[in-house]
């Protein structure tokens, strides 16, 4: 089959090959009720819970796990129960602005808040009047939407005036490279450099096909991450045919008994001058993680 082609090189030459020149990138990811890690194509289990939607790993030295409609702070190997409202945040939680911040609130009507999963009380974002926030490690640079639904910048820089991805967007640690998903007909993953503001858009995968990747899915999957080289990691479908429970906590190739059928997602990895492609298949909701943080609290990959 045509799309098998995507997976044919090693998972450690594909990194090596994006991410040359970078010190010992990791990869956290979701798949099928595991907490997984990837460095420089060392794959390890990190955490599992039936049910797990979500994660989000280094808040205060702990790691964020939710479900459907629950949610854990996991530390020094206790596991300490935190307030969880069903169908709200739960299911997208990941490291924003130096801490773990997801939204709560009405999706459809846009009425949501940044929330501060360890406190449980609203982010402090006195600062900028953007839904959603995502910032630099510093909060320098901070995007977001405004009421109008366009996705732009603290500096007034607008990025996309018809935001339709919800939160599918990213700022790099540095602030340097921000990352969005866009829908223009064909929806386009996009990386700019705010040094010149300079922006790459993509629509097609490496091998230049129309819409082998499905960023349209990729977005609704777990947004985007963008390290300090602009390289970004996202949810990506790739056309194959795949069964998903519920809210996507189980996915296999081959059916099982309340799935249903869909198209498959995998870690996808895009970049500057790096072309898209699936780099994990079924993997899902990739962020970047420091290898440091992975070796105090998991003690892997020493």
């Amino acid at each position: 089959m045509e799309t098998r082609r995507l997976f044919a090189l090693p998972l450690a030459a594909a990194l090596a090959m994006a991410l040359a020149g970078q010190a010992k990138p990791c990869i956290a990811y979701r798949k099928n009720g595991e907490l997984r890690a990837n460095c420089n194509g060392k794959d390890v289990l990190l955490l599992k819970r039936r049910g797990l939607a979500s994660f989000a790993i280094g808040v205060g030295g702990g790691t964020v796990l939710t479900g459907v409609d629950w949610a854990y702070l996991v530390r020094n190997g206790a596991w300490t129960k935190l307030p969880a409202v069903p169908n709200t945040w739960t299911e997208d939680t990941n490291i924003r602005c130096g801490t773990a911040i997801a939204p709560q609130g009405n999706v459809a009507l846009m009425q949501q808040v940044a929330v501060d999963i360890i406190s449980g009380k609203p982010a402090n974002f006195s600062f900028t009047s953007l839904k959603w926030p995502q910032c630099s490690a510093d909060r320098t640079l901070i995007i977001g939407l405004n009421k109008a639904g366009a996705l732009l910048t603290n500096r007034r820089r607008i990025l996309d005036r018809k935001n339709r991805f919800g939160q599918a967007f990213a700022a790099s640690p540095s602030g340097q490279w921000i990352a969005f998903i866009r829908g223009r007909g064909l929806a386009q993953l996009c990386i700019s450099d705010t040094r010149n503001w300079s922006t790459r858009c993509f629509s097609k995968d490496a091998q230049g096909r129309e819409g082998e990747f499905d960023f349209d899915q990729g977005a609704t999957g777990g947004g985007v991450s963008v390290d300090n080289a602009g390289v970004v990691l996202l949810d990506e479908g790739y056309g194959e045919t795949c069964w998903a429970s519920s809210h996507g906590l189980r996915v296999s190739r081959r059916k099982f008994p309340g799935a249903t059928a869909g198209e498959c997602t995998g870690v996808g990895i895009a970049g500057p001058t790096l072309a898209p492609r699936v780099v994990i298949p079924l993997g899902s909701q990739p962020s970047w993680v420091d290898k440091k943080l992975l070796q105090a609290q998991f003690g892997t990959f020493k």
